[in-house]
C-alpha cells in the first residue's frame, strides 16, 4: 500500500484538483486514526485541524443473493453484477481485472443460514418474497451498519415488497412500489437514459458515451416508486429503476 494516502477534490467550474495528505500513513488492515494538517500559512491550526477514523481493508466481502434460476442467462441479474465486479458467472474465479470486492453467490433460499455480519454489503438480485423472520434479520443487519441493495426485477412481488420492506420492516424501503409499467415485448415503445453530468468525479465515467453506450439503452418495462406515499425518515435512499436492454450505509432499492 502506498505510504501516503491522498484525497482528490475537483471543482466543476475550474476542473482543478486539490491534494490533501493524510497523516499518519496507513499500511495495515484495521481501524486507524489520523488527521488532516492545516492548509495555507498564517491560518489558525486549531481551526484547520481535522481528525478522522479510517477503516482499511484488503477485501470487501459481498453477499449476492439471486432468485429462482433463469433459463436464459441474459436475464440473470447476478451474472451482470458479478461481471461488473470482475468475476466469472459463478463467483468462483476472479478475472484479471478483479477489484478488491469478494462476492459470494447464493440462492435466496439459503439466505437464512448465512451470518450476515460477515459481509459489508448484501445484494438481493431480483428475488421472490422473503419470510417475515428473514426480513427482520435484514433489518437488524442494516441497523448494525450493513449495506443492503434491493434490485427489483421480474420476480418481484409488489404487494409482498410493500408489506415486508416498506410497511412492516421499520424502513428498509423509504418508498412503496407501484405496479410496473411498460411492455417488454413491445419494441416500438421505450424510454432512454440521459447520461449524467461529466463535471462531477463520481459520474464522469458514466457520462463518457465514447466508452459506454448508456445513451443507447432502451427501457421497455420498469418498476416505479410511489413518491407521494413514502417518506425519507431513517435516512434511507430509494430510487426508481429499470431493466435496461442495450449495448453510507443503509438501503438502496432500485429495479433491475
Amino acid at each position: 500500500m502506498k505510504n501516503l494516502l491522498r484525497q482528490h477534490r475537483a471543482r466543476p467550474a475550474t476542473r482543478r484538483r486539490h491534494d490533501r495528505q493524510f497523516e499518519p500513513a496507513v499500511c495495515e488492515s484495521g481501524a486507524a486514526r489520523g488527521f488532516l494538517p492545516p492548509r495555507g500559512p498564517g491560518r489558525s491550526a486549531a481551526r484547520q485541524f481535522r481528525r478522522f477514523l479510517l477503516e482499511v481493508t484488503q477485501a470487501v466481502p459481498i453477499l449476492l443473493v439471486e432468485g429462482e434460476p433463469q433459463s436464459d442467462p441474459d436475464q440473470s441479474d447476478s451474472r451482470y453484477f458479478l461481471a461488473a465486479l470482475g468475476y466469472s458467472e459463478d463467483a468462483k474465479e476472479a478475472l484479471p481485472s478483479a477489484s478488491i470486492f469478494r462476492p459470494k453467490l447464493i440462492n435466496y433460499e439459503r439466505l437464512s443460514a448465512e451470518a450476515l455480519s460477515s459481509y459489508q454489503c448484501i445484494v438481493l438480485a431480483d428475488i421472490p418474497r422473503l419470510p417475515a423472520d428473514l426480513v427482520q434479520k435484514l433489518v437488524r443487519y442494516v441497523n448494525s451498519g450493513g449495506g443492503l441493495w434491493i434490485a427489483l426485477g421480474e420476480q418481484t412481488d409488489v404487494a409482498a415488497f410493500n408489506q415486508a420492506f416498506f410497511e412492516a420492516s421499520a424502513g428498509l424501503s423509504a418508498l412503496p412500489l407501484r405496479q410496473p409499467v411498460g411492455d417488454a415485448d413491445d419494441r416500438e415503445k421505450f424510454i432512454g437514459l440521459t447520461p449524467p453530468s461529466p463535471d462531477h468525479p463520481a459520474t464522469a465515467l458514466l457520462a463518457d458515451t465514447h466508452r459506454l453506450d448508456i445513451d443507447r439503452v432502451r427501457i421497455y418495462r420498469r418498476h416505479q416508486f410511489d413518491a407521494e406515499t413514502g417518506s425519507f425518515r431513517h435516512g434511507v435512499a430509494a430510487g426508481g429503476g429499470w431493466r435496461a436492454r442495450g449495448g453510507g450505509k443503509g438501503t438502496w432499492a432500485g429495479a433491475a
